[in-house]
């Protein structure tokens, strides 16, 4: 009996350790560890929705500015603002707000958490390795250990040695991919708390939803 649970907790741990890939482990959690140590950083990016079944492909360019749990996520057609307690959705093109609460239905990729989402929740794959531009990056795979909970999966491109995050792709069982390029990357940047609330007085006219 004692040798049977032996194996059973033998067998155990190793299905535990077999979904958390040791050389991704220390991959992911050297870029965590750097980005951590940022008070405040501010990236430019590109981005793309892709769906191959449907033959849609559309690019679009945007920016970020994060505080700890706070950002400021500009995409051009919609600027996002999240202070950690409200969520502030503006849309430009008719002028229209929509308020929730932080954290409400929102997915576990958010762009203040895509540098640790992967500690929780996640299998973690050493998917390989490849070479752009004479750089050499480590291609991570997180696959959610309950699909039905979390329908998609994320690949991560991380530089070798800078454990910088280049990109990353989110692929939805739906067959949408979204494809994040990070152009630009500055740490530190100034951030004041007034630039994750939305200030109604700047929009004139602006139509207010409150989904609080």
């Amino acid at each position: 009996m004692k040798k049977l649970l032996t194996l059973v907790l033998c067998l155990t741990v190793f299905a535990v350790q077999a979904q958390k890939d040791p050389q991704a482990m220390r991959i992911l959690n050297a870029m965590s560890s750097k980005y951590k140590n940022y008070d405040t950083y501010k990236a430019n990016f590109t981005y793309s929705l892709i769906n191959e079944v449907e033959d849609i492909r559309d690019d679009f360019s945007g920016s970020i500015l994060v505080k700890g749990d706070n950002y400021k996520l500009d995409l051009g057609n919609q600027v996002i603002y999240n202070n950690g307690e409200s969520v502030w959705t503006y849309l430009p093109e008719v002028n229209e707000v929509n308020i929730s609460n932080a954290n409400e239905g929102e997915m576990d990729m958010t762009p203040s958490s895509i540098y640790t989402v992967y500690k929780k929740d996640f299998k973690v794959i050493y998917y390989n390795s490849t070479t752009i531009n004479g750089k050499k990056y480590h291609l991570i795979d997180l696959i959610p250990e309950d699909r039905r909970d979390k329908p998609y999966w994320v690949r991560l491109t991380i530089e070798d040695g800078t454990n910088d995050l280049k990109s990353y792709t989110i692929t939805e069982d739906s067959g949408n991919k979204y494809v994040y390029d990070i152009k630009s990357f500055k740490p530190n940047t100034s951030a004041a708390s007034s630039d994750f609330t939305f200030n109604k007085s700047k929009y004139p006219g602006v139509e207010i939803i409150d989904l609080r």
